[in-house]
């Protein structure tokens, strides 16, 4: 007789935190749809995941991998992925397995989520300080850019001012030494025409 292979999934998205409750048969023909949520939520940076069992009524080892892959992926990417309401049932499985020194196992789930609240909060904090160096690096950088811009305004005005001052210099000079040869000649001049007439 076959068996009606049916698994519920529901579940809770916070932040960063969601819970995943589980309810029928986790195994190889049912898998698919709890593994493509836990990836997905991974993608947009939900790393704290706890598994709600309480409607679980049998796992397999396909079942098992599914999990075991999610807790692997989670750790690797700073996450966790806690397990709460187990079955007796699936406990059994779990230890007989050795698969139980993999999880983080809670007997309800409001100790699940106290658990993975703490690391999530780490991290909030650890992001917050992440941000707040990056918003001073950024305003140093504003000015030390501001003052880069200063600077060059400043030594763009000595050099424009220098530059006026050498034009005016050489137009005075060059003014003087034209009166001057007007002078010379006209003397020059005068004194040939006394010349000529004596």
């Amino acid at each position: 007789m076959p068996r009606h292979n049916i698994l519920k999934v529901k579940y809770k998205v916070n932040r960063r935190s969601a819970v995943l409750y589980l309810t029928g048969e986790l195994i190889a023909e049912t898998r698919i749809e709890p593994e493509r949520i836990l990836r997905d939520w991974l993608e947009n940076g939900v790393l704290f995941i706890c598994v709600c069992c309480d409607g679980l009524k049998h796992i397999d080892s396909a079942g098992m991998s599914t999990l075991l892959a999610a807790s692997h992926r989670y750790h690797h990417a700073g996450g966790e992925v806690a397990i709460a309401e187990l079955e007796d049932k699936i406990n059994c499985i779990l230890s007989n397995s050795l698969l139980k020194r993999y999880f983080k196992l809670y007997p309800t789930l409001g100790q699940a989520v106290e658990y993975l609240q703490g690391p999530e909060d780490i991290l909030d904090r650890r992001e917050k300080a992440d941000q707040d160096l990056k918003t001073s690096l950024a305003a140093d950088r504003e000015k030390k850019a501001e003052r880069k811009k200063a600077a060059r305004r400043k030594t763009t005005t000595k050099k424009a001012a220098r530059k006026k001052t050498a034009q005016i210099k050489t137009t005075t000079k060059k003014a003087a030494r034209k009166k001057t040869a007007r002078r010379k000649t006209t003397t020059k001049k005068v004194a040939r025409k006394k010349t000529a007439r004596r």
